[in-house]
């Protein structure tokens, strides 16, 4: 491929700021492959999907460069869900791979979140919007996914302790 010269007017109506190499649909094509798989299997899959090489270092560097608001909800929150896994993180070439937790909210069946090792962001996430009475709290079963919840309808505390 050759180089592609661009005015400023030109970047402007395509949406592209300084030195961006990438545009604003690839860079979001980018990031919805890179969450749907691992990093090796979303370079794979873009070159396949749009012809255009972009590197796993480079998927993650164009996920880490984005900050990801938490939405909220815009009426009283009366259904919270939530569940969890593990995440398989590979180690260099020879060495073990190992595991890291996650956990997921679905608030309103609508809005989402996602917590990597911080189970606490997620309970102030919660406890930030506002509550309905009856708050229906759903959860696997699984011990250490749905903890937090209790019967006081505020996550993160004990029953009996508002």
């Amino acid at each position: 491929m050759g180089s592609l010269k661009i005015t400023k007017k030109q970047a402007k109506r395509l949406g592209l700021d300084d030195y961006q190499r990438r545009s604003p649909l690839l860079s979001r094509c980018c990031l919805i492959l890179s969450a749907k798989s691992s990093y090796q299997r979303a370079e794979n899959d873009l070159k396949i999907l749009t012809g255009i090489s972009v590197s796993h270092s480079s998927l993650q560097r164009e996920v880490q460069r984005h900050s990801f608001d938490l939405p909220d909800v815009k009426q009283k929150l009366t259904e919270v869900s939530l569940d969890g896994g593990k995440v398989r993180i590979r180690g260099p070439k020879g060495e073990k791979c190992y595991y890291k937790e996650y956990k997921t909210a679905r608030l309103q069946g609508i809005y989402y979140g996602a917590f990597f090792q911080d189970n606490l962001s997620l309970i102030n996430w919660v406890n930030s919007q506002p509550l309905a009475n009856p708050l229906y709290c759903l959860g696997d079963g699984h011990d250490g996914r749905s903890e937090p919840f209790c019967p006081n309808r505020r996550l993160g505390s004990k029953a009996g302790n508002s």
